[in-house]
Protein backbone atom coordinates (compact mmCIF):
# COMPACT_ATOMS: atom_id res chain seq x y z
CA UNK A 1 0.00 0.00 0.00
CA UNK A 2 3.08 2.64 1.30
CA UNK A 3 4.38 1.62 -2.10
CA UNK A 4 1.10 2.11 -4.36
CA UNK A 5 0.74 5.98 -2.14
CA UNK A 6 4.57 6.83 -3.05
CA UNK A 7 3.72 5.54 -6.88
CA UNK A 8 0.74 7.81 -7.16
CA UNK A 9 2.69 10.77 -5.29
CA UNK A 10 5.30 10.61 -7.97
CA UNK A 11 2.83 10.33 -11.25
CA UNK A 12 0.82 13.34 -9.55
CA UNK A 13 4.51 15.45 -8.92
CA UNK A 14 5.60 14.48 -12.76
CA UNK A 15 1.94 15.33 -14.44
CA UNK A 16 1.98 19.11 -12.08
CA UNK A 17 5.76 19.82 -12.95
CA UNK A 18 5.61 18.38 -16.35
CA UNK A 19 2.05 21.03 -17.27
CA UNK A 20 3.96 23.61 -15.41
CA UNK A 21 7.37 23.38 -17.92
CA UNK A 22 4.91 23.71 -20.69
CA UNK A 23 3.31 26.18 -19.29
CA UNK A 24 6.42 28.40 -18.15
CA UNK A 25 7.71 28.10 -21.90
CA UNK A 26 4.62 29.52 -22.93
CA UNK A 27 5.13 32.69 -20.75
CA UNK A 28 8.38 32.88 -21.94
CA UNK A 29 8.09 33.10 -25.46
CA UNK A 30 5.03 35.44 -24.61
CA UNK A 31 7.35 37.78 -23.10
CA UNK A 32 9.77 37.76 -25.88
CA UNK A 33 6.99 38.85 -28.05
CA UNK A 34 5.71 41.77 -25.23
CA UNK A 35 9.47 42.88 -25.71
CA UNK A 36 9.52 43.21 -29.06
CA UNK A 37 5.86 44.97 -29.30
CA UNK A 38 7.39 47.09 -26.62
CA UNK A 39 10.31 47.84 -28.39
CA UNK A 40 7.69 48.81 -31.51
CA UNK A 41 6.28 50.99 -29.33
CA UNK A 42 8.86 53.39 -28.33
CA UNK A 43 10.54 53.93 -31.90
CA UNK A 44 7.16 54.63 -33.06
CA UNK A 45 6.45 56.98 -30.06
CA UNK A 46 10.19 58.68 -29.58
CA UNK A 47 11.57 58.14 -33.39
CA UNK A 48 8.63 58.14 -35.82
CA UNK A 49 6.36 60.14 -35.07
CA UNK A 50 8.42 63.08 -34.22
CA UNK A 51 10.00 62.32 -37.11
CA UNK A 52 6.72 63.27 -38.76
CA UNK A 53 5.71 66.24 -37.10
CA UNK A 54 9.16 67.71 -37.73
CA UNK A 55 8.99 67.18 -41.05
CA UNK A 56 5.48 68.63 -41.36
CA UNK A 57 7.01 71.78 -39.17
CA UNK A 58 9.61 72.23 -41.70
CA UNK A 59 7.08 71.79 -44.42
CA UNK A 60 8.13 68.62 -46.38
CA UNK A 61 5.08 66.97 -45.44
CA UNK A 62 1.56 69.24 -45.44
CA UNK A 63 -0.40 69.41 -42.33
CA UNK A 64 -3.49 67.30 -42.55
CA UNK A 65 -0.86 64.58 -43.51
CA UNK A 66 -2.19 61.15 -41.54
CA UNK A 67 -0.98 57.59 -42.01
CA UNK A 68 -1.57 54.72 -39.96
CA UNK A 69 1.37 52.72 -41.63
CA UNK A 70 3.77 55.32 -40.29
CA UNK A 71 1.33 57.16 -36.92
CA UNK A 72 -0.33 54.25 -35.40
CA UNK A 73 0.88 52.05 -33.14
CA UNK A 74 -1.52 49.59 -33.12
CA UNK A 75 -1.79 49.71 -36.93
CA UNK A 76 1.87 49.12 -37.29
CA UNK A 77 1.68 46.66 -34.31
CA UNK A 78 -0.60 44.64 -35.67
CA UNK A 79 0.75 45.06 -39.09
CA UNK A 80 3.91 43.09 -38.00
CA UNK A 81 2.55 40.50 -35.53
CA UNK A 82 0.57 39.19 -38.65
CA UNK A 83 4.36 38.89 -40.51
CA UNK A 84 5.25 37.36 -37.48
CA UNK A 85 2.82 34.61 -37.65
CA UNK A 86 3.41 34.47 -40.80
CA UNK A 87 7.10 33.55 -40.78
CA UNK A 88 6.12 31.10 -37.39
CA UNK A 89 3.98 28.92 -40.41
CA UNK A 90 6.67 28.96 -42.59
CA UNK A 91 9.09 27.03 -40.30
CA UNK A 92 5.84 25.19 -39.08
CA UNK A 93 5.01 26.69 -35.74
CA UNK A 94 1.28 27.89 -35.43
CA UNK A 95 0.08 31.65 -35.46
CA UNK A 96 0.06 33.65 -32.76
CA UNK A 97 -3.39 35.42 -31.58
CA UNK A 98 -2.79 39.10 -30.95
CA UNK A 99 -4.81 41.46 -30.98
CA UNK A 100 -4.92 45.64 -28.87
CA UNK A 101 -8.33 45.34 -27.86
CA UNK A 102 -10.19 48.60 -26.59
CA UNK A 103 -13.46 49.31 -25.67
CA UNK A 104 -13.48 52.49 -28.21
CA UNK A 105 -11.59 51.24 -31.13
CA UNK A 106 -10.77 53.07 -34.19
CA UNK A 107 -10.85 49.86 -36.47
CA UNK A 108 -13.86 47.19 -35.19
CA UNK A 109 -11.14 44.89 -35.62
CA UNK A 110 -9.79 45.99 -32.32
CA UNK A 111 -13.27 45.67 -29.95
CA UNK A 112 -12.48 44.10 -26.88
CA UNK A 113 -15.02 41.16 -26.16
CA UNK A 114 -16.79 40.68 -23.30
CA UNK A 115 -13.30 39.12 -21.44
CA UNK A 116 -11.38 42.39 -22.43
CA UNK A 117 -13.58 44.53 -21.16
CA UNK A 118 -13.61 43.07 -17.63
CA UNK A 119 -10.17 42.86 -17.63
CA UNK A 120 -9.58 46.72 -18.93
CA UNK A 121 -12.02 47.88 -16.15
CA UNK A 122 -10.00 45.99 -13.43
CA UNK A 123 -6.31 47.27 -14.72
CA UNK A 124 -7.60 50.74 -15.12
CA UNK A 125 -9.03 50.27 -11.51
CA UNK A 126 -5.24 49.22 -10.46
CA UNK A 127 -6.64 45.88 -9.57
CA UNK A 128 -4.75 44.07 -12.19
CA UNK A 129 -1.18 44.23 -13.96
CA UNK A 130 -1.27 41.09 -15.50
CA UNK A 131 -3.44 38.24 -16.57
CA UNK A 132 -2.78 34.56 -17.77
CA UNK A 133 -4.29 31.09 -17.77
CA UNK A 134 -4.25 27.90 -19.88
CA UNK A 135 -6.90 27.58 -22.22
CA UNK A 136 -9.00 24.89 -24.13
CA UNK A 137 -10.60 26.05 -27.36
CA UNK A 138 -11.65 23.40 -30.50
CA UNK A 139 -9.69 20.91 -28.34
CA UNK A 140 -6.51 22.78 -28.36
CA UNK A 141 -4.75 24.39 -25.84
CA UNK A 142 -3.16 27.97 -25.68
CA UNK A 143 -2.05 29.88 -22.91
CA UNK A 144 -3.82 33.54 -22.86
CA UNK A 145 -1.95 36.77 -21.68
CA UNK A 146 -3.25 40.30 -21.24
CA UNK A 147 -1.54 43.19 -20.16
CA UNK A 148 -2.23 46.95 -20.25
CA UNK A 149 -0.55 49.43 -23.20
CA UNK A 150 1.31 52.06 -21.73
CA UNK A 151 -1.11 54.97 -20.42
CA UNK A 152 -2.31 57.69 -23.04
CA UNK A 153 0.69 60.89 -23.46
CA UNK A 154 -0.22 64.12 -24.68
CA UNK A 155 1.35 63.17 -28.17
CA UNK A 156 -1.33 60.64 -28.08
CA UNK A 157 -4.06 63.04 -28.08
CA UNK A 158 -3.55 64.91 -31.39
CA UNK A 159 -5.05 61.52 -33.23
CA UNK A 160 -7.92 60.46 -29.91
CA UNK A 161 -8.28 63.30 -28.09
CA UNK A 162 -10.96 66.22 -29.68
CA UNK A 163 -11.80 64.72 -33.02
CA UNK A 164 -11.43 68.95 -34.03
CA UNK A 165 -7.89 68.94 -33.52
CA UNK A 166 -7.24 65.73 -35.37
CA UNK A 167 -5.87 65.47 -38.76
CA UNK A 168 -8.18 65.99 -41.59
CA UNK A 169 -6.74 62.32 -43.37
CA UNK A 170 -7.20 60.79 -39.89
CA UNK A 171 -11.37 62.03 -40.09
CA UNK A 172 -11.87 61.14 -43.79
CA UNK A 173 -10.26 57.74 -43.61
CA UNK A 174 -11.78 56.44 -40.10
CA UNK A 175 -14.48 59.28 -39.20
CA UNK A 176 -15.25 61.28 -36.03
CA UNK A 177 -17.22 58.80 -33.40
CA UNK A 178 -14.71 56.35 -32.99
CA UNK A 179 -11.34 56.32 -31.30
CA UNK A 180 -11.81 59.93 -29.52
CA UNK A 181 -12.13 61.60 -26.30
CA UNK A 182 -9.15 59.95 -24.70
CA UNK A 183 -7.04 61.73 -22.06
CA UNK A 184 -4.06 61.50 -21.06
CA UNK A 185 -3.05 59.18 -18.51
CA UNK A 186 -5.69 56.54 -19.85
CA UNK A 187 -5.05 52.73 -20.39
CA UNK A 188 -6.45 52.85 -23.75
CA UNK A 189 -6.48 49.29 -24.53
CA UNK A 190 -4.59 46.09 -23.40
CA UNK A 191 -2.56 43.57 -24.96
CA UNK A 192 -4.41 40.01 -25.75
CA UNK A 193 -2.19 37.12 -26.94
CA UNK A 194 -3.23 33.61 -27.40
CA UNK A 195 0.08 31.30 -27.87
CA UNK A 196 -0.94 27.93 -28.82
CA UNK A 197 0.56 24.90 -26.26
CA UNK A 198 -0.15 21.75 -28.45
CA UNK A 199 3.07 21.22 -28.85
CA UNK A 200 4.70 21.98 -25.34
CA UNK A 201 1.37 19.91 -23.95
CA UNK A 202 1.96 17.12 -26.25
CA UNK A 203 5.65 17.22 -24.98
CA UNK A 204 4.56 17.62 -21.49
CA UNK A 205 2.38 14.08 -21.90
CA UNK A 206 5.08 11.71 -23.46
CA UNK A 207 7.33 12.72 -20.64
CA UNK A 208 4.52 11.71 -18.25
CA UNK A 209 3.61 9.01 -20.09
CA UNK A 210 7.14 7.62 -20.19
CA UNK A 211 7.70 8.61 -16.46
CA UNK A 212 4.76 7.01 -15.63
CA UNK A 213 5.63 3.73 -17.46
CA UNK A 214 9.40 3.67 -16.17
CA UNK A 215 8.71 4.29 -12.62
CA UNK A 216 6.00 1.62 -12.28
CA UNK A 217 9.17 -1.37 -13.89
CA UNK A 218 11.24 0.51 -11.95
CA UNK A 219 10.10 0.87 -8.54
CA UNK A 220 12.82 -0.49 -6.80
CA UNK A 221 15.29 1.50 -9.05
CA UNK A 222 14.71 4.92 -8.67
CA UNK A 223 17.95 6.34 -8.52
CA UNK A 224 17.59 4.69 -12.23
CA UNK A 225 14.23 5.96 -13.29
CA UNK A 226 14.78 9.83 -11.73
CA UNK A 227 18.61 9.92 -13.91
CA UNK A 228 16.19 9.12 -16.87
CA UNK A 229 13.54 11.24 -15.98
CA UNK A 230 16.13 14.09 -15.81
CA UNK A 231 17.58 13.00 -19.21
CA UNK A 232 14.51 13.44 -21.10
CA UNK A 233 13.49 16.70 -19.59
CA UNK A 234 16.74 17.88 -20.83
CA UNK A 235 16.28 16.49 -24.61
CA UNK A 236 12.77 18.64 -24.35
CA UNK A 237 13.84 21.84 -23.39
CA UNK A 238 16.60 21.53 -25.73
CA UNK A 239 14.36 21.40 -28.51
CA UNK A 240 12.35 24.09 -26.62
CA UNK A 241 15.07 26.16 -26.69
CA UNK A 242 16.00 25.61 -30.25
CA UNK A 243 12.64 26.87 -31.46
CA UNK A 244 13.13 29.67 -29.14
CA UNK A 245 16.62 30.52 -30.94
CA UNK A 246 14.50 30.24 -33.65
CA UNK A 247 12.47 32.59 -33.58
CA UNK A 248 14.55 34.99 -31.67
CA UNK A 249 16.38 34.97 -35.12
CA UNK A 250 13.38 35.44 -37.50
CA UNK A 251 12.99 38.66 -35.10
CA UNK A 252 16.43 39.97 -35.55
CA UNK A 253 17.45 39.11 -38.95
CA UNK A 254 16.39 41.07 -42.11
CA UNK A 255 14.63 37.90 -44.11
CA UNK A 256 15.21 39.67 -47.24
CA UNK A 257 19.02 40.27 -47.09
CA UNK A 258 20.06 37.85 -44.10
CA UNK A 259 21.65 40.65 -42.34
CA UNK A 260 20.19 42.32 -38.87
CA UNK A 261 17.07 44.22 -39.29
CA UNK A 262 16.68 46.88 -37.32
CA UNK A 263 15.47 45.08 -33.79
CA UNK A 264 18.06 42.83 -33.66
CA UNK A 265 20.70 45.74 -34.58
CA UNK A 266 19.55 47.77 -31.72
CA UNK A 267 19.78 44.90 -29.19
CA UNK A 268 23.77 44.71 -30.29
CA UNK A 269 24.15 48.47 -30.26
CA UNK A 270 22.69 48.73 -26.73
CA UNK A 271 25.36 45.90 -25.79
CA UNK A 272 28.31 47.93 -27.53
CA UNK A 273 27.50 50.95 -25.86
CA UNK A 274 27.92 50.12 -22.56
CA UNK A 275 31.02 48.25 -23.02
CA UNK A 276 32.35 51.11 -24.69
CA UNK A 277 31.41 53.72 -22.12
CA UNK A 278 32.67 51.61 -19.49
CA UNK A 279 36.42 50.70 -21.56
CA UNK A 280 36.12 54.46 -23.20
CA UNK A 281 36.41 52.97 -26.58
CA UNK A 282 36.02 54.31 -29.84
CA UNK A 283 32.73 53.74 -31.89
CA UNK A 284 31.13 55.43 -35.12
CA UNK A 285 28.15 54.67 -37.46
CA UNK A 286 27.74 55.21 -40.81
CA UNK A 287 24.04 55.81 -41.97
CA UNK A 288 23.59 54.65 -45.71
CA UNK A 289 20.61 55.37 -48.02
CA UNK A 290 20.75 54.40 -51.81
CA UNK A 291 19.74 57.05 -54.51
CA UNK A 292 16.56 56.80 -56.12
CA UNK A 293 15.59 53.46 -55.10
CA UNK A 294 12.03 54.26 -55.50
CA UNK A 295 12.75 54.43 -59.56
CA UNK A 296 14.01 51.11 -59.87
CA UNK A 297 10.92 49.80 -58.28
CA UNK A 298 8.87 52.17 -60.15
CA UNK A 299 10.50 51.07 -63.36
CA UNK A 300 11.06 47.36 -63.28
CA UNK A 301 8.76 46.12 -60.41
CA UNK A 302 9.14 45.31 -56.57
CA UNK A 303 10.82 41.79 -56.94
CA UNK A 304 13.77 44.00 -59.00
CA UNK A 305 14.26 45.85 -56.19
CA UNK A 306 14.31 42.73 -53.57
CA UNK A 307 17.21 41.57 -55.75
CA UNK A 308 19.47 44.92 -55.69
CA UNK A 309 18.68 44.99 -51.36
CA UNK A 310 20.09 41.48 -51.28
CA UNK A 311 22.88 42.33 -53.92
CA UNK A 312 23.55 45.19 -51.49
CA UNK A 313 23.26 43.20 -48.29
CA UNK A 314 25.60 40.77 -49.79
CA UNK A 315 28.14 43.87 -50.76
CA UNK A 316 28.12 45.09 -47.20
CA UNK A 317 28.94 41.76 -46.23
CA UNK A 318 31.72 41.38 -47.92
CA UNK A 319 33.07 44.74 -47.79
CA UNK A 320 32.96 44.97 -43.72
CA UNK A 321 35.76 44.27 -41.67
CA UNK A 322 35.11 41.38 -38.96
CA UNK A 323 33.98 43.59 -36.04
CA UNK A 324 31.49 45.68 -37.82
CA UNK A 325 27.61 45.49 -37.29
CA UNK A 326 26.21 45.71 -40.82
CA UNK A 327 21.70 45.80 -40.72
CA UNK A 328 19.04 46.86 -42.92
CA UNK A 329 17.57 49.89 -40.98
CA UNK A 330 14.76 49.92 -43.40
CA UNK A 331 13.46 50.09 -46.82
CA UNK A 332 16.32 51.14 -48.76
CA UNK A 333 18.62 52.21 -45.76
CA UNK A 334 21.40 50.82 -44.04
CA UNK A 335 23.47 51.31 -41.03
CA UNK A 336 26.81 50.02 -40.14
CA UNK A 337 28.34 50.34 -36.76
CA UNK A 338 32.30 50.35 -36.61
CA UNK A 339 33.06 49.32 -33.04
CA UNK A 340 36.92 50.69 -32.04
CA UNK A 341 36.79 53.03 -35.00
CA UNK A 342 36.84 56.60 -34.99
CA UNK A 343 35.54 59.07 -37.31
CA UNK A 344 38.14 59.26 -40.13
CA UNK A 345 38.12 55.52 -40.57
CA UNK A 346 34.47 55.35 -40.19
CA UNK A 347 34.79 57.58 -43.77
CA UNK A 348 37.46 55.38 -45.51
CA UNK A 349 34.97 52.51 -44.88
CA UNK A 350 32.05 54.63 -46.53
CA UNK A 351 34.31 55.55 -49.22
CA UNK A 352 35.44 51.65 -49.75
CA UNK A 353 31.74 50.95 -49.55
CA UNK A 354 30.98 53.99 -52.36
CA UNK A 355 33.94 52.38 -54.45
CA UNK A 356 32.41 48.76 -54.32
CA UNK A 357 28.86 50.18 -55.55
CA UNK A 358 30.40 51.77 -58.76
CA UNK A 359 32.39 48.38 -59.84
CA UNK A 360 28.77 46.60 -58.93
CA UNK A 361 26.65 44.85 -61.45
CA UNK A 362 23.33 44.89 -60.27
CA UNK A 363 20.40 42.88 -62.41
CA UNK A 364 19.50 43.93 -65.69
CA UNK A 365 22.48 46.46 -65.85
CA UNK A 366 21.54 48.65 -63.11
CA UNK A 367 24.09 50.97 -61.90
CA UNK A 368 23.64 52.11 -58.03
CA UNK A 369 24.89 54.70 -55.62
CA UNK A 370 24.21 55.68 -52.41
CA UNK A 371 24.65 58.97 -49.65
CA UNK A 372 26.24 58.51 -46.34
CA UNK A 373 25.96 60.03 -42.99
CA UNK A 374 29.27 59.14 -41.05
CA UNK A 375 28.94 60.47 -37.16
CA UNK A 376 31.33 59.15 -33.82
CA UNK A 377 29.63 58.59 -30.89
CA UNK A 378 29.82 60.88 -27.94
CA UNK A 379 29.85 59.31 -24.21
CA UNK A 380 26.73 61.66 -23.69
CA UNK A 381 24.27 60.60 -26.28
CA UNK A 382 21.99 57.65 -26.09
CA UNK A 383 21.82 55.35 -29.22
CA UNK A 384 18.79 57.37 -30.50
CA UNK A 385 20.97 60.28 -30.55
CA UNK A 386 23.87 58.86 -31.79
CA UNK A 387 21.62 57.12 -34.79
CA UNK A 388 20.13 61.00 -35.46
CA UNK A 389 23.51 62.36 -35.63
CA UNK A 390 24.47 60.21 -38.67
CA UNK A 391 21.14 59.87 -40.03
CA UNK A 392 21.51 64.52 -40.18
CA UNK A 393 24.53 63.57 -41.98
CA UNK A 394 23.16 61.62 -44.17
CA UNK A 395 20.10 64.06 -45.16
CA UNK A 396 22.86 67.36 -45.81
CA UNK A 397 24.35 64.65 -48.10
CA UNK A 398 21.20 64.27 -50.37
CA UNK A 399 21.00 67.86 -50.22
CA UNK A 400 24.34 68.01 -51.31
CA UNK A 401 23.79 66.16 -54.46
CA UNK A 402 23.46 62.69 -53.50
CA UNK A 403 26.21 60.02 -53.88
CA UNK A 404 28.13 61.99 -51.07
CA UNK A 405 29.43 61.18 -47.75
CA UNK A 406 28.80 63.66 -44.75
CA UNK A 407 30.70 63.89 -41.57
CA UNK A 408 28.26 64.82 -38.25
CA UNK A 409 30.36 67.40 -36.71
CA UNK A 410 31.27 67.54 -33.47
CA UNK A 411 29.04 70.19 -32.11
CA UNK A 412 25.72 67.67 -33.72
Amino acid sequence: MVSVLCYGALLYYFFVQTRAFAFTEGEKQIKNVLLTHKAIHSFVEKVQKPEIYRLKQEGHLYSDYFSPKLLSRTYIARGIEEYFSQEREKVGLPPLYFKLAAENPRNEVNAADALERDLLRRMRSGALTKYSELVKIDGHYSLYYAIPVDKMVSSCLQCHGDPQMAPRELLEQYGETRGFHEAEGDIRALISIRLPLDDQIKAAYQIFIRLSIGTGLMLLLLFGVVSLSVIQLKRHQRIIMNQNEKLNQLATVDMLTGIYNRQGFVTIMEQELAFGNRHNLSLSLIMMDLDFFKKINDKYGHGVGDMVLTAIGKLLNEVRRASDIVSRWGGEEFVIACPHTELDGAVKLAEKIQSHLAEQSFPLGIQMTASFGVAQYHPQNTLDQFVDRADMALYRSKENGRNQICRASQDD
